[in-house]
């Protein structure tokens, strides 16, 4: 048997009267099916797939929209007669506990006294879950009490992207019925207000844009943060924090008030450090059998990059300054060593904001070259979908040279490993790619 459990939210609700209203689970002792789009018959099995397995009580089974056969596409819906009438208030139900698929994520919530007439939309909006990826999810929403003996579920699209739906189990609320805290005969609205992505000390003023499908007039608010607001254009005062507004339709005797609140950060990004990066190593010498240019590689990254960049990556050897080209992210110089022995370059990163990164090497120019082996892949286990992966990928630091060497010979020694499943004709087929640094 399932548990029974509500997780009940107020951040669409706006009646602060009703959001203190205690609820009681609705019993479903008296639960049928009123009506559904569509349901798998056949392909999970004689006990599963139907619409009442969405109220059996029971986890292993679950109502799952057709696919044998025939593929029913969205929108999908299953309605429920709860037996009697009550103040409803809120619905939640798990998602199938089996796998990960067919999550409903965009939904609507009608209600109804006759299972005929199901009036206005009551609920709706994006489903939210503890994690989509995983099975045996539990999501839950809530609206201001509507007298109704039915309740109908319509979905739009599900999380995995493709065309089903399916729900474990459902379960609903109602108000208890204590002073005030009954239906008070007006329907709920639906707010739209999209949520504001981060912004910058420097952004510009940011115009609210919401609306319900009353077309009732909306206020804004700043519940806290480094923001102003003049009507609905707000205005950042050029510092950072977390700023909050809600947006409020106050309702009337028709429809219940209704608020959303998106709360954004506003980031300074004027002490934000870049991070320089080279191929360069100190480990192994530059190899050149005779002195000849060699080519600097160097990038760097920063965070924030949608307001900085790297404007500057300059090479400075042996206090001595290179000129650097942008080659589509990484910056490179020519540099001709006068002697063999060490050299000290120093990599200097300049991102738009002014703040600088350095690395320093202390390189060694040498002329004595060697055939050199380096290993590389060693006991990789390539099994796709088990231990390993079907790639395999591996860092490792090469000689530094120019002019030193003919060829490049890879030595690929392929076995079955002992692992479930052994080896078949395409285990005897492979390749190694080899990249430079700039991941060509």
């Amino acid at each position: 048997m399932k548990n029974l459990y509500f997780l009940i939210s107020f951040l669409l609700l706006g009646a602060s009267s009703m959001a203190q209203c205690p609820t009681v689970d609705i019993n479903r002792d008296d639960w049928s099916i009123h009506s559904f789009d569509t349901e798998e018959t056949n392909g999970e099995g004689p006990n599963n797939g139907h619409a009442i397995h969405a109220i059996d009580g029971s986890n292993d089974t679950f109502w799952h929209t057709r696919w044998q056969n025939f593929t029913a596409t969205f929108p999908h819906f299953i309605a429920i007669d709860m037996g009697a009438e009550y103040d409803i208030a809120g619905i939640t139900f798990t998602s199938r506990f089996d796998n990960n698929m067919t999550k409903p994520k965009d939904y609507e919530i009608f209600l109804s006294i006759d299972g005929e007439d199901w009036g206005t939309i009551q609920s709706g909006g994006v489903l939210t879950y503890d994690n989509p990826e995983a099975s045996g999810q539990t999501t839950s929403f809530d609206f201001g009490a509507v007298t109704a003996r039915y309740f109908k579920l319509v979905f739009h699209s599900a999380y995995d992207g493709g065309p089903h739906s399916a729900i474990s189990e459902i379960y609903a609320v109602a108000v208890d019925g204590s002073e005030g805290c009954t239906a008070t005969g007006q329907n709920n609205q639906i707010l739209t207000f999209d949520p504001i992505p981060k912004q910058y000390i420097f952004s510009d003023d940011i115009t609210l844009e919401a609306s319900t499908n009353t077309d009732l007039p909306i206020t804004f608010s700043i519940d806290e943060g480094p923001a102003t607001l003049t009507g609905n254009v707000l205005s950042l005062t050029g510092q950072a924090g977390t700023v909050s507004v809600t947006a409020m339709q106050e309702g009337n005797d028709t429809y219940y008030p209704i608020a959303q609140t998106h709360s954004f950060q506003v980031i300074d990004v004027s002490t934000i450090v870049p991070e320089v990066f080279t191929g360069l190593v100190e480990s192994t010498p530059i190899l050149m059998p005779e002195l000849m240019p060699y080519k600097l590689y160097a990038g760097a990254t920063t965070e924030e990059s949608e307001a900085l960049h790297i404007s500057e990556i300059s090479f400075e050897v042996n206090g001595e300054m290179l000129q650097s080209v942008d080659n589509l992210g990484y910056f490179s110089a020519w540099w001709t060593p006068t002697e063999y022995g060490q050299h000290n370059i120093v990599i200097t990163a300049t991102s738009s904001n002014g703040m600088q990164a350095q690395i320093e090497r202390n390189i060694t120019v040498s002329d004595a070259i060697e055939t050199t082996t380096v290993t590389t892949l060693q006991n990789a286990v390539i099994d796709f979908g088990t231990i390993g992966s079907q790639w395999y990928y591996g860092t490792y630091t090469l000689p530094q040279s120019v002019g030193s060497f003919q060829s490049i010979i890879a030595d690929f020694d392929v076995t079955c490993p002992s692992v479930p499943g052994g080896c078949d004709d395409w285990d005897r087929l492979a390749y190694v790619q080899i990249k430079n640094k700039d991941d060509k």
